[in-house]
């Protein structure tokens, strides 16, 4: 399980990395992305990512979305902003707010929470490997180095 944060410089940078990491592992690993929420600042995105979900525009937006935010600085803390980015996906503003409003996302959210206080996360990224090793930034020098362990516990669970 990747927890992550759309707002997260860390977890943005890292995404290049774990999508080839992924390629090199299909067939071999369950992955499953989380959006991390340990805080009511967290909910907004994690509410994205469920619309996302909801609407099966995930693989086209979780991209773009991060890129929209750390490399074009773009402005999306708002419902009728993220709208507007979602309408650049072709997703009608009505669509999108009844969505992202719905209890379908309410209740993707409510399991997020959920799963961030088993697994007693702190922030993120947060890696969960086996549903038993939790693996954050406080654990590595840099993200090279956070991947290089999930990596290695995958590997070590392998065999």
């Amino acid at each position: 399980i990747e927890f992550f944060w759309y707002d997260c410089q860390t977890c943005f940078v890292i995404q290049p990395a774990l999508a080839r990491w992924l390629d090199t592992q299909q067939g071999k690993v369950t992955f499953r992305r989380v959006p991390a929420v340990v805080g009511t600042h967290m909910l907004y995105f994690a509410r994205a990512f469920y619309t996302a979900e909801a609407l099966g525009l995930l693989d086209q937006v979780h991209a773009p979305l991060y890129e929209a935010l750390h490399r074009h600085g773009r402005a999306l803390a708002r419902e009728d902003e993220l709208a507007a980015f979602f309408a650049e996906h072709g997703v009608e503003r009505n669509r999108f707010l009844s969505v992202f409003r719905g209890s379908a996302v309410a209740a993707g959210v409510r399991n997020a929470q959920t799963l961030a206080r088993s697994y007693e996360l702190a922030g993120a990224p947060t890696f969960i490997v086996a549903g038993k090793y939790r693996v954050d930034p406080t654990m590595a020098a840099n993200a090279s180095a956070l991947l290089q362990t999930v990596a290695s516990l995958v590997e070590r669970e392998q065999r």
